[in-house]
């Protein structure tokens, strides 16, 4: 149930999430010499404002969103040098993308601090096989064997192994393992989910065994970075399998969904939580930094433009294409959050 509890958690989360992004612009623009008028966390009227030096440090009404105003040619002299508009374009491109980097860094961070002191981790190697399990032998899988590949899914960590094999249900699957240092590829295994016994228990497996080993210092890291790179390359495939017609634009969540997320599984483990906060926000990174209006990708697309063509887009056009795509943008926000509101409150 939504309750106080999940707005709590959620707006601490989310605010977290957001001082860390509007930190990584902040930060930048500073050492880049640029005027920062005001860090803001949140939109609409200030709730609370602290004026330190030239900046306004200030929280505001709605807490899904924040930003960083910067000196801009628009407000000031065009020969300002501390005006964003004419600092190098070098450092322009590095504030822009700083917010994202930052909430990349944060969940690799998060994820290095729940997972180093891990005393053992599963690996995508194969330990053994369930009592009779038909593909292994002399055409089939070993024991040793490290999966690389399921349908040309690569596998980073031993979670993309049910990922990827759940992506191919009712399909047959060519999988390519490493085997002494050789890959081998098996093409065409008609691997399904079967009963098998495990410790006396019925269950449904795809029959594999999987190592699980006290990891070294070199396959920790190899496995936090895995499962950073993990997360984005979830964020693309959601986004690839929207944009299909994989998933609906009803399956999408918002704040509030999210929010709900966030109160389940702080109630479950405040580790688990903090895996989810990780999870969002390196999707976060890797959401802002596509090249859409209004999101700091669209922001560095016309700074690449600028790259490559010697000299700036006209601001004037630049501002009402980041206009019509914050419009956008806000009419999904609406949608989906429709959406969550209707499945948290109205559903069964």
């Amino acid at each position: 149930m939504f309750c106080i509890f999940t707005v709590i958690i959620a707006i601490i989360v989310f605010g977290l999430i957001l001082i860390v992004h509007e930190f990584g612009h902040f930060i930048t623009a500073k050492m880049s010499g640029v005027l920062v008028h005001e860090f803001a966390i949140g939109f609409g009227p200030q709730l609370i404002k602290y004026k330190k030096g030239e900046t306004v440090y200030a929280l505001r009404l709605i807490p899904l969103g924040g930003a960083v105003y910067l000196e801009s040619i628009d407000e000031s002299d065009d020969k300002n040098p501390r005006a964003f508009n004419n600092v190098s374009l070098w450092r322009r491109i590095v504030i822009a993308s700083a917010g994202a980097i930052m909430n990349f860094l944060f969940g690799l961070i998060i994820l290095a601090v729940l997972m180093f002191p891990s005393k053992s981790i599963p690996m995508p190697i194969i330990s053994g096989f369930m009592p009779g399990f038909t593909l292994s032998g002399q055409n089939g899988f070993h024991v040793g064997d490290k999966i690389t590949s399921i349908n040309g899914y690569h596998i980073l960590v031993y979670g993309d192994v049910n990922f990827a094999l759940s992506r191919g249900e009712g399909k047959l699957y060519d999988v390519t393992v490493l085997r002494n240092d050789k890959k081998i590829k098996l093409n065409g295994l008609p691997l399904k989910k079967t009963e098998y016994t495990v410790n006396g228990q019925k269950g449904m497996y795809y029959g594999f065994n999987f190592l699980i080993k006290d990891p070294t210092f070199t396959e920790k890291i190899a496995y936090i970075w895995g499962n950073a790179i993990d997360f984005a390359r979830l964020a693309w495939y959601g986004l690839s399998q929207l944009l299909t017609g994989g998933v609906s634009l009803n399956e999408m969540s918002g704040p509030v969904g999210i929010s709900a997320a966030i109160s389940q599984t702080a109630k479950r483990s405040l580790v688990d939580m903090w895996y989810l906060v990780a999870f969002i926000s390196i999707n976060l990174a890797f959401m802002n930094i596509l090249p859409l209006p209004a999101l700091d990708g669209g922001r560095l697309f016309f700074l690449f433009i600028e790259l490559f063509r010697g000299k700036p887009v006209n601001p004037k056009y630049e501002n009402y294409v980041h206009a019509a795509g914050f419009c956008m943008f806000l009419l999904l926000f609406f949608y989906v959050t429709y959406n969550d509101v209707v499945r948290q409150f109205f559903s069964k």
